[in-house]
């Protein structure tokens, strides 16, 4: 059962790298927009000027 199983998966894997390959030389273009990399980001700013950590306390009290 285990040599069965080495040579379908050795199989499906080729098969798959050829059809990766050829989707990659297509769509070599970045399409993404500048908001998705920017999104992650936003909580880490929003967190470090809130109030529950005080990174940046006012002087002008």
């Amino acid at each position: 059962m285990m040599i069965t199983y080495y040579f379908v998966n050795r199989y499906f894997d080729s098969k798959e790298l050829d059809e990766v390959n050829l989707n990659i030389e297509e769509s070599s273009e970045l399409s993404a927009p500048l908001i998705y990399a920017v999104i992650p980001v936003l909580p880490i700013i929003y967190i470090s000027f809130s109030s529950i950590f005080n990174f940046f306390q006012s002087q002008l009290s």
